[in-house]
């Protein structure tokens, strides 16, 4: 009997202190644990806003645009917002870090530039396996909102 008292105890305990802990992250403006997670995932019809692959929403990993770090230099602008957050793939998530989103399109950029230092790499470019192409980074939603002003759905 003493084994499940300290059980249910422990069972209490935890609840509480998840109850203080949500308490504390609403007293201190944190809002993701009310964000739509659904409504995150439709932003881009269930794609990574970044690279474009689709995503189911059990792999939707969902990214701070702003980095959290960084929410000091917006004042009066909470960090969680719906348009601050943003459908990721665990790949783009985990690369993008803590960088800032031009900091991260440089990052990616300077990609080819690492991979030349590796000999596999320089061996399939030399039997023409890869093509280097000088294009831009454009992330996927960027490259949705150019489709959408050109169609006439933007301002």
């Amino acid at each position: 009997m003493a084994e499940k008292v300290s059980r249910r105890m422990k069972i209490l305990v935890a609840c509480e202190f998840s109850g203080i802990v949500r308490d504390a992250f609403a007293k201190r403006g944190h809002d993701a644990m009310r964000t739509d997670r659904l409504e995150i995932y439709n932003k881009y019809q269930g794609h990574c806003a970044y690279c474009g692959r689709k995503i189911t929403f059990k792999q939707m990993q969902v990214d701070h645009y702003w980095p959290k770090y960084l929410a000091h230099f917006q004042p009066g602008q909470k960090n969680h917002r719906p348009d601050n957050l943003m459908p990721s793939c665990q790949k783009c998530n985990i690369h993008k870090h803590r960088m800032k989103p031009e900091e991260w399109r440089l990052e990616l950029a300077r990609q080819v530039t690492m991979l030349r230092k590796n000999a596999q790499f320089n061996r399939a470019l030399i039997f023409g396996q890869i093509e280097i192409t000088e294009k831009p980074i454009i992330f996927y939603f960027e490259q949705l909102n150019r489709r959408i002003k050109n169609h006439g759905g933007g301002e």
